[in-house]
């Protein structure tokens, strides 16, 4: 597979000895099983992940008279988002100066992923799968009544309406052939001039874009008065655009109770693009520390 083409491609670069490898941390979407090493469920847009067996993919690693894709310390497996927040907990120099948190993940791509952290934990749930922050169900008026179905099989999960892939549907929809990033671009120049649109494709990027930032207001207004948090950190490539952190932080305000909303900070990511993958090291240098040190 391309996962273990990509560590062979990595182990040759850096000129690692198998033997000298002693663990392999992989940040996945979906439900981590990490007794059997498999992904169990949660993740509705990639159901492929469900028929992988970790612990079999990478039985090519093991050594001579060592199991070694069959320990704990060898293989763990983590969700994807709550691999960024361990990469956030550590790197992000905005986090954590003023107030100890907690801080919000909210990762906007395909579908939307969540995570909870402080300065000094990251809250993963009984299993490991806390923080399903798509799959929670949304409420704004521009809804105007319509009901989507999730491919998680319920309806109206924020993520049907604010991930990026919601948000990309809806322009293809009305035959826009741009990318969310480029629609976006046009929505800011249109509100920074306070213009009206200048023709029939502007007024429908404006309207969806529109549409696009009130559902993901209106996920970041219920999460902040469910969690009273000090920060809501934006993932994903369309979330290194400043001016739409900003937005989103205004926007907000309406969605939440006012004392709460005075005390979050909007930020985005750190490194989106490797803050899974760096993230997975730190949890599993963390998680199993002491046994790692044994083989150093």
């Amino acid at each position: 597979t391309s996962l273990v083409a990509n560590i062979d491609k990595f182990i040759s670069d850096f000129e690692i000895q198998v033997e000298d490898l002693l663990a392999i941390s992989v940040a996945t979407p979906g439900f981590p099983d990490n007794v059997r090493k498999v992904i169990i469920s949660g993740s509705p847009n990639l159901p492929f992940l469900v028929d992988i067996n970790f612990a079999k993919l990478f039985e090519r690693y093991q050594l001579k008279g060592k199991d070694f894709c069959k320990k704990d310390i060898l293989l763990d497996l983590v969700n994807d988002v709550t691999a960024q927040c361990f990469y956030e907990q550590k790197i992000n120099k905005s986090l954590f100066v003023e107030n100890d948190g907690p801080a919000l993940l909210l990762a906007l791509g395909t579908g939307i992923g969540g995570g909870i952290f402080s300065k000094d934990e990251v809250f993963m749930g009984k299993n490991g799968w806390a923080a399903e922050f798509g799959h929670i169900p949304i409420y704004f008026s521009e809804m105007k009544g319509e009901v989507r179905k999730c491919n998680c099989g319920k309806e109206n999960c924020s993520e049907v309406f604010g991930s990026v892939n919601a948000y990309a549907k809806e322009l293809k929809n009305r035959s826009i052939s741009l990318s969310p990033e480029d629609a976006l671009e046009i929505y800011m120049k249109i509100i920074s001039l306070k213009a009206d649109p200048g023709n029939k494709d502007e007024s429908s990027i404006f309207e969806i874009t529109r549409r696009w930032i009130e559902a993901v207001s209106s996920l970041c207004g219920s999460l902040i008065n469910t969690f009273n948090p000090a920060y809501i950190v934006f993932s994903g490539a369309i979330c290194q655009k400043t001016f739409l952190i900003d937005i989103l932080s205004e926007n907000t305000k309406k969605y939440c109770f006012s004392s709460f909303y005075q005390e979050v900070k909007f930020l985005k990511s750190e490194n989106p693009k490797f803050a899974g993958a760096f993230g997975a090291a730190i949890f599993i240098l963390k998680k199993e520390f002491d046994t790692i040190i044994k083989y150093l």
